[in-house]
């Protein structure tokens, strides 16, 4: 499943590249791919996913996008007992929907629940204090995001977090999905005296719509956009006000990420989002690893014996995927559910800070590639 308009645009290429590399050929099986336009409407995405299954016979499902949307197809691959593999929605819900349930088939997701990665900025945030880069009393924060699944779990883990720094939530808030208008809310983060925004706005229009008016109007916090570095044309959108942002989301950086971006830029002619692109590719790659494994195990590959390799080898840690373009390594647990395990031997997301129109690792220390500053608006 896709979503328009930009995410659909960086979830079709990747898995048609990495299928493509096998010439749609996997042991005696040939590979049909039939992309399903889940939009970013639960009930529409269910539908079309229902139909993909119904109408075309789609026996495997591979990626998503909007948490929401995820949440209802659950259902329809449970009801149609199509197992999903490589969900890169990251909501927490999903997790609690389908864990522990004896039948469910969603497989695993391949983006961790939000709040296992959103660590890098009370990380950074340390270090900063730590370093005497930033005042240990400026800690009054705002939280802004989207009205989804995704947005609300976002501001959950802020507020977990932030007692650790004797943070004070001085504004909270929540938009819908398609509000491009932040005059309002930004005045009242002003007013609200916040030292830090953190700010989620899935909608890359939003996210740069945001950054610009908080130019503007001069709002005077360190400032996080947690999906923007999601659209490849984020500059393009922002322009240099968005200078100083924080992104906690990772870069394409190996060797093999700079052979998939190229293959990518030249068959498409953008450069893929890390984290929208490589995500997925890496989704896709890892779903072909295991169908060739899969038939190995027992003989054929359809819904039911996916199902079974799905539960008895991937969900157990019986396979693994180290040729990522993204991470260390996916790996799967008992104990971790549908997740990924995350830490830095595996699956974790770098915070980028943005300069201009380049994207600046600057957390962990192991990734640095210069250290952070702090802009001079939030001084």
């Amino acid at each position: 499943p896709a979503e328009p308009p930009h995410a659909g645009n960086q979830l079709q290429p990747p898995p048609t590249l990495a299928f493509h590399h096998v010439h749609k050929k996997l042991g005696r099986y040939t590979i049909e791919l039939d992309f399903v336009d889940a939009t970013s409407d639960a009930d529409k995405g269910a539908l079309a996913l229902e139909e993909g299954i119904v109408k075309r016979g789609d026996e495997v499902v591979l990626s998503s996008w909007n948490s929401s949307v995820a949440v209802a197809m659950v259902d329809v691959c449970n009801k149609y007992k199509v197992p999903w593999y490589f969900s890169s929605s990251s909501s927490s819900v999903i997790n609690e929907k389908v864990e522990g349930k004896e039948n469910s088939y969603l497989m695993s997701k391949i983006w961790p629940k939000s709040e296992s990665l959103a660590i890098g900025y009370f990380a950074l945030l340390q270090e900063l204090i730590d370093n005497g880069e930033w005042d240990a009393s400026r800690v009054k924060y705002a939280v802004f995001a989207d009205d989804t699944d995704f947005g609300r779990v976002f501001g959950t883990t802020v507020k977990d977090s932030m007692p650790a720094f004797n943070g004070e939530c001085v504004f909270e808030d929540y938009t819908a999905i398609n509000v491009t208008d932040f005059y309002t809310s930004i005045a009242k983060i002003k007013e609200s005296g916040a030292d830090l925004a953190f700010v989620q706005l899935t909608n890359p229009a939003a996210g740069a719509a945001f950054i610009k008016q908080a130019k503007e109007s001069n709002l005077p916090c360190l400032q996080t956009s947690d999906c923007l570095t999601e659209a490849a044309n984020w500059y393009e959108l922002t322009g240099d006000a968005a200078t100083g942002t924080l992104v906690c989301r990772s870069k394409l950086v190996n060797d093999r990420a700079m052979e998939f971006a190229k293959a990518f830029e030249d068959k498409y002619g953008y450069t893929p989002s890390a984290t929208t692109g490589g995500i997925n590719y890496d989704g896709a790659k890892f779903l072909i690893k295991c169908i060739e494994e899969c038939e190995k195990k027992y003989e054929k590959v359809n819904s039911e014996t996916l199902y079974q390799f799905g539960k008895e080898v991937l969900q157990t840690g019986g396979i693994t995927f180290d040729d990522s373009v993204l991470v260390t390594s996916y790996e799967y647990s008992a104990d971790n559910g549908i997740d990924p395990i995350v830490d830095e031997d595996h699956f974790y997301f770098q915070v980028i800070q943005l300069d201009g129109d380049k994207e600046v690792v600057v957390w962990p220390e192991a990734d640095r590639e210069a250290p952070m500053f702090v802009p001079d608006y939030a001084k």
